[in-house]
């Protein structure tokens, strides 16, 4: 049996973009998280969607990054950290709404897909040293 877990467009802010003003100003983006899991227990390995909101809003305000895709990619290693041997995979979509308003699009937006073999041969020590301090802030919700 496979179970699929859905964020749809979680409101965020933070600076992310190559141009100077994504940089400095911040900007709302909506993301989206879909991740699937075979297996799951009632025990400690589960993914509490209260903690998983609060940790991506925490990193998109607090991160820069120039690309979207790269900013999609942490948070696909953030969230398997959360509960690496229930994820099968993880992918995390972000949409700029100020973007597709001024560009008349009907949809902007940049997908990641991260699956457990490729979260396993990982190596993104930024993205594992902004988790340890966010945990230890005494402001981290707890499950």
């Amino acid at each position: 049996m496979i179970c699929k877990v859905e964020v749809g467009n979680l409101e965020c802010f933070g600076c992310h973009g190559v141009k100077d003003r994504e940089k400095e100003q911040e900007q709302p983006f909506l993301v989206s998280l879909e991740c699937t899991m075979s297996a799951w227990s009632d025990g400690d390995d589960y993914v509490c969607y209260s903690n998983l909101c609060d940790m991506v809003r925490s990193y998109v305000k607090t991160q820069k990054k120039n690309l979207l895709e790269e900013l999609a990619t942490d948070l696909a290693v953030l969230i398997f950290s959360m509960s690496p041997s229930s994820i099968d995979t993880c992918t995390v979509s972000i949409r700029k709404p100020t973007v597709e308003k001024n560009k008349r699009a009907d949809l902007i937006q940049v997908s990641q897909t991260l699956g457990a073999e490729e979260y396993e041969n990982l190596t993104r020590p930024d993205v594992w040293l902004w988790k340890r301090e966010y945990m230890a802030s005494p402001k981290t919700p707890r499950n």
